[in-house]
């Protein structure tokens, strides 16, 4: 378009009407089902909330610039059916103050959000796989940005002229920073590269003149051209592996002085040198052997103070094990980063660290050794991962703030003494069955210390409320329930759980019998739930919008299945209906746009409106397992009595046989020839 007409337009939508957003503002297209906005009228304001569905199919995205220069809309809230958000899609919607994406969406295309200049901050959840290119471009008042653990591309300049950004963490599925991603970035002071990315690209963060510091993971291989040119008060990089690849002028103009901090110091040259206009300083207190292509931990400075990370690999070669009393007396130290190359953690090796208020173990490590962490005494916290199956006598000993901790369910085996006089600590977490448990363990722990333990494993810990090794066993479940005359309702679970969920057969030593209204409505990471025998019930809309349960099975004892209880389970691909049902409720599988087949059994009475619409799913009748077995003895009792011969087949044998000669008549025949 033209200069002059652009001015025109402009000019001429200063003098349309406004009004409050709604549905009447939207365009749209329906293809094979489902929804696309197209266009929003221009002269909507405030908030708009775009429906779920419309003329009963689901809006599942977003066009090109459907949005776009919708300039007095506020606040705009996507429905959780939406998978992508198109090219442009909001395009200088400069009043637009927050959005929200829900968990369904995987791409926000290039532009999306192009000088939304009012927006201030945004999350975007772990489903979003890409960002596109200068999908955040201007977003000049944004703040704060969280990216989802799903983001594995982040576009060309996607967030370019952020200028009010301070800080934003990138998750560790991201390999590639883009050219230009970050560039002119002026207000961020921190950003956080993970050990995944393994090249920053041409002028990603070119003139981020707030930035003071950044590191520099050992997995980065190359660093573009112009890539931190122009961040005047850079004045520290710190590189955790080998030196990379540099581009032309990648570290020009930073702050005068400015020094790579670096633990491979060889492949930068030795300390004081210029490597790419940074001057080498080697920062590592640690010492290490190498045998064999593996790094051991051997010691530390006990001077060294605040948090240190140990990385994954020295001079090339990975780092497997730390040694007996590695950083033993380390008492500066308040934070430890163990990568995930090490297997095992020697004894006494953080004895005696008593700053030290976080460690990292990684699911590599498999044991840790008597006494790693005793006395460790700011240490409020601990978790330990699935791949560690013993932990060593006295390891945590009079670790005094030690509140909680949790234990990986690879654990087989706690030593003697293994939490004696952490005083403090009132709550252990079990993620697996009992471990074999030494002589005093848990002595001299907080008063009425419990153990959490998942509701597979409570038996193997004695019951609910059972003492275990001075613990009260107690189950953690994300549900919540009611009991009445001693029968148990599950009333609720909380929306944050994932993965596969089994419902206990008992709760408390009461029967669970009724799941009520609601009570998983939205719990939409759960991928599988096991419903126990003896329950009876599912109430209204108790499996709404579960969208990622791909298969449930409903036992016998239960009777009703309630209204919408399955609503838009967009994953369910399989359902086994008891035979016990008898009723279900009106729109109970609306939306199950997965199911591919479906079976009733033939006592079901009762099928309310719309209970399978939009539901591809075939359904046929399956009888009942008596009346079958019924029916198959009397087809072989009628075969039996079709088999018998008739009167008329009878009286035609007798006829036969009564027809032949009889012995008399054959000797006079004989005789006469």
């Amino acid at each position: 378009m033209k200069p002059l007409q652009v001015l025109l337009a402009l000019f001429a939508c200063a003098f349309l009407p406004l009004h409050a957003a709604s549905l009447d503002d939207l365009t749209w297209t329906t293809t094979g089902g489902k929804v696309t906005i197209t266009d929003c009228n221009e002269t909507a304001t405030g908030e708009l909330i775009i429906p779920n569905t419309i003329g009963g199919k689901f809006v599942t995205s977003i066009g090109t610039q459907a949005f776009g220069s919708c300039a007095s809309l506020t606040s705009i809230t996507i429905p959780d059916g939406v998978t992508s958000i198109g090219t442009n899609a909001f395009m200088d919607c400069n009043n637009l103050t927050s959005i929200t994406i829900p968990d369904g969406v995987t791409s926000i295309g290039g532009g999306a959000f192009l000088r939304c200049t009012s927006l201030t901050g945004i999350t975007i959840p772990d489903s979003v796989i890409s960002i596109g290119d200068s999908a955040f471009n201007g977003c000049t008042s944004l703040t704060s940005i969280t990216i989802g653990n799903g983001v594995t591309s982040i576009g060309q300049n996607a967030f370019h002229w952020c200028t009010s950004l301070t800080s934003i963490t990138i998750p560790d599925s991201v390999a590639i920073i883009e050219p230009s991603a970050f560039y002119a970035c002026t207000s961020l002071t921190s950003i956080t590269i993970p050990n995944s990315v393994t090249s920053i690209g041409q002028s990603a963060f070119r003139n981020c003149t707030s930035l003071t510091s950044i590191t520099i993971p050992d997995s980065v291989t190359s660093i573009g051209g112009k890539a931190f040119n122009g961040c005047s008060s850079l004045t520290s990089i710190t590189f955790l592996g080998a030196a990379p690849t540099v581009a032309t002028d990648a570290f020009l103009g930073v702050a005068d002085g400015a020094v790579a901090y670096v633990v491979a110091s060889l492949s930068f040259g030795e300390s004081g040198d210029d490597w790419n206009g940074l001057t080498v300083d080697s920062i590592t207190p640690l010492t290490w052997t190498t045998t064999d292509g593996e790094v051991t931990i051997t010691g530390c400075d006990t001077a060294a103070t605040g948090e240190l990370i140990i990385p994954d690999t020295i001079e090339g070669n990975p780092v497997t094990s730390i040694v007996d009393f590695a950083f033993s007396a380390c008492t500066s130290l308040t934070s430890i980063v163990i990568h995930d190359s090490v297997t095992s953690i020697g004894n006494f090796a953080f004895f005696r660290c008593s700053s030290l208020t976080s460690i990292t173990i990684p699911d590599s490590v498999v044991s840790i050794g008597n006494s790693a962490f005793a006395t460790c005494t700011s240490l409020p916290r601990i978790t330990i991962p699935d791949g560690v199956t013993s932990i060593g006598n006295f390891a945590f000993y009079n670790c005094s703030t030690l509140t909680n901790i949790t234990i990986g369910n690879g654990v087989t085996s706690i030593g003697d003494y293994a939490f004696k006089d952490c005083t403090r600590l009132a709550n252990i977490t079990f993620q697996g069955g009992a471990p074999t448990v030494g002589s005093e363990a848990f002595t001299g722990v907080a008063d009425g210390a419990v153990a959490s333990v998942t509701m597979e494993a409570l038996n193997s810990f004695g019951g609910f409320g059972n003492d275990w090794n001075g613990l009260t066993a107690d189950p953690i479940t994300p549900l919540t329930w009611t009991t009445t005359d001693r029968k148990i309702t599950i009333t609720d679970c909380d929306t944050a759980a994932t993965g596969e969920l089994v419902i206990p057969d008992t709760i408390e030593g009461n029967p669970v019998i009724f799941i009520s209204e609601d009570a998983f409505r939205r719990c939409s990471s759960l991928t599988s739930i096991t419903i126990p025998d003896g329950v009876t019930s599912i109430g209204d809309e108790a499996f709404y919008q579960c969208t990622s349960l791909t298969s449930i099975t409903i036992p016998d004892g239960v009777t009703s299945i309630g209204s919408n209880a399955f609503f838009s389970c967009t994953s369910l691909t399989s359902i086994t209906i008891g035979n016990g049902v008898t009723s279900i409720g009106e729109r109970a599988f609306v939306g199950c746009n997965s199911l591919t087949s479906i079976t009733i059994p033939d006592g079901v009475t009762s099928i309310g409106s719309n209970a399978f619409k939009n539901s591809p799913a075939a359904i046929t009748v399956r009888k009942d397992t008596q009346i079958a077995q019924l029916e198959a003895q009397l087809a072989q009792m009628t075969a039996e009595r079709d088999a018998r011969p008739t009167q008329i087949s009878y009286d035609t044998v007798v006829a036969e046989r009564d027809a032949r000669p009889t012995a008399e008549q054959l000797a006079t025949v004989e005789a006469e020839r």
